[in-house]
């Protein structure tokens, strides 16, 4: 068996350039992803909590959530005991979905301007696709990673906030 030539060695790198992980079509470097998954974590629930969670269907209160992993991130489904308040929550669902993609500028306003990478709401926007359905009493979410590096961040993430969020509702 010859060893591997310079013509091989190039068209080699060329084909794994090719298998990058992509965000709509557009290569991302190897490590982008990982590295800001890195960062996520590091600043996840560290903003000043301005509006106090107004945004957030999970701190409806009497809201419960609860999260699921899924191989491509997670399935929250976000429930209220009275109809009124299961309404607020499909509300404040679908304006989380309708927020995407997220600004690169933060701006922490409690309205989606920040793009979740500081806040403390379960539902993460940041390097996600959100998919919202209303069901019984509330809402289901699904948040997909977009990068595949990004999916234990994202995991993690959401299962930190609602345990937090749960905490400090009791």
């Amino acid at each position: 068996m010859r060893g591997m030539g310079l013509k091989e060695l190039v068209i080699s790198v060329a084909l794994g350039a090719c298998v990058a992980s992509t965000h709509r079509g557009t290569p991302v470097p190897s490590g982008t992803a990982d590295e800001e998954a890195s960062k996520i974590l590091e600043q996840n629930m560290s903003g000043p909590r301005m509006r106090g969670l107004a945004g957030c269907p999970s701190a409806v209160a009497g809201a419960t959530t609860s999260v699921t992993k899924i191989p491509e991130g997670v399935d929250l489904v976000i429930t209220a005991p009275d109809k009124d308040r299961a309404a607020q929550i499909r509300i404040l669902a679908h304006r989380l979905a309708e927020l995407q993609p997220a600004s690169e500028v933060v701006q922490h306003t409690g309205k989606g301007t920040g793009g979740g990478k500081i806040g403390y709401c379960p539902v993460v926007i940041v390097d996600t696709e959100l998919t919202v359905e209303d069901v019984e009493g509330g809402s289901r979410i699904l948040a997909k990673a977009r990068h595949p590096a990004f999916v234990s961040a994202l995991q993690a993430i959401t299962e930190e906030r609602a345990e937090a969020l749960e905490t400090a509702q009791k």
